[in-house]
Parts: structure tokens; sequence; C-alpha cells
């Protein structure tokens, strides 16, 4: 995949992409195995890895998410948004803001070609390990019951809008195709 974007000449491009790729063949075969999609249903499993004289506990929750072509994979981006995508988010605002068990817990939701995730992190002070695994399962539940009109108008308009002023131009083009594509997407 080749992703141009930027101000210049078509024709200049593509002479200049010919010239530097024009000889290149692709192989017969692929180079290396399409990996198999992922198991439907997986069994649950903690992970405990012990950090000797660490002084905080990475939390980390992943489940499967959609697909980015799936009908719902929309409405989930709205969900993880409300859930732990923002800064003012129902997770910040628990275990960050109303708790203190943490300063930056979060979630999203990556996308590859065969697999969606839907992941929670937050780095925790060891003394509150199990009571925020307790507010991040009551948020989790919670997420279940409908968002408020202010949580959604949030979530949208973080959806929609550029990152950065950094990010308006190229750089957002060029990562928004090559995500879209790279998930198998096609126009």
């Amino acid at each position: 995949m080749l992703i141009a974007v930027g101000d210049f000449q078509n024709e200049k491009m593509l002479d200049a992409v010919k010239s530097s790729l024009g000889g290149w063949k692709s192989p017969a075969t692929a180079p290396v195995a399409a990996p198999p999609n992922p198991p439907t249903a997986v069994e649950h499993a903690v992970f405990v890895v012990t950090r000797p004289g660490s002084m905080q506990t990475t939390i980390e929750l992943a489940g499967f998410g959609p697909l980015r072509g799936d009908a719902e994979y929309e409405a989930a981006q709205v969900a993880t948004a409300v859930y732990g995508g923002l800064f003012s988010s129902r997770l910040t605002s628990n275990i960050r803001e109303d708790k203190g068990y943490t300063y930056s817990p979060y979630s999203y939701l990556p996308t590859f070609r065969s697999a969606g995730e839907v992941i929670t992190h937050a780095d925790v002070r060891n003394e509150v390990t199990g009571p925020s695994l307790n507010e991040i399962e009551y948020e989790l539940n919670r997420l279940a019951t409908s968002p408020t009109d202010e949580e959604l108008l949030k979530a949208k308009h973080y959806l929609v809008r550029p990152r950065s002023s950094a990010d308006a131009g190229p750089r957002l083009a060029r990562g928004s195709t090559g995500n879209t594509l790279g998930s198998g997407i096609r126009a």
C-alpha cells in the first residue's frame, strides 16, 4: 500500500513512484501466510505478572470488539468514548476524579483486518488494585444504560473533529486512509 498526501502534481508523483517502484514484481506466493481468524469464543483468563518493588499495578482488560466494517462499529466507538475514551469519560470521572486511584485511565477500540478489540487500561496504586477493578466493572456494567445527551454530544464531537491542528492535514488523511485500508475496508 502506498499513500501519498500533500500538495503535488499527480503526474509528477506517478512518475516518481513508477521510477522508484516500476520494476518491482510481487512474489508468486505470499511471503507470509495470512493468519487464521481468531476464535469466536475464548476462555476467560486472568494473567498476573509480578513486578517486585513496583509502586503501581497495570490493569489491562481486553476482549473482542467489532471490525471497522461491522454495522455496530460506530455505536461501539461512541460507547467507548463515553466509557473511557474521553477525559470527561465515566471511567476517568470515577477512578481519577472521584476516587483518585489513577492519573490517566482510558479505553480504546483498535481494529485489525481479522479482529477488533475493546481495551481498558489503568495504572493504579497497588493498594487500590481491587477497588479499581471493582469500579472498572461497575462502569462497564453501567455502560449498558443509556448515556446522557451530554455524554453523547461530547463523544460525537470528539470522534468527528481532528485531534490537533497538526493532524488536521496530510497526517490525518494518510493515517485515516491507511487504517481504513489496513482494516480491510475498500472504497
